[in-house]
């Protein structure tokens, strides 16, 4: 949460310089490791939500409210992974990560 904090600061620098707010917003972070799910820690689990899925909706949180309020063209893009619909046995965090990410772009949709 401390770097989309450092982010967004740098964002609202550079739209008070441009002159124009972000009217597209890509989310396509994402991390992955081929692991047996047996081996995956907890801490692993959570370091692929955090980045994977919550990166998506702490963004998309903070722009869209903006991007409706301004009733103009306005767009928030998840690049997700054949993975949420096809998990692999070895990625298994990473495509449930990436399922969570296609059910929010879908729900934002």
């Amino acid at each position: 949460a401390d770097g989309i904090s450092a982010f967004l600061k740098v964002i609202q620098d550079i739209e008070k310089d441009v002159g124009k707010p972000v009217d597209i917003l890509v989310n396509n972070l994402g991390i992955f490791h081929s692991q047996a799910f047996e081996d995956v820690s907890d801490d692993k689990w959570l370091e692929y939500y955090e980045t994977n899925t919550m990166s998506g909706v702490r963004l998309s949180r903070h722009f869209l409210p903006k991007m409706l309020e301004r009733n103009e063209f306005g767009r928030i893009l998840f690049v997700s992974s054949e993975g949420a619909l096809k998990p692999l046995p070895n990625m298994i965090p990473y495509c449930l990560s990436k399922t969570s990410q296609l059910s929010l772009s879908r729900g934002l949709a």
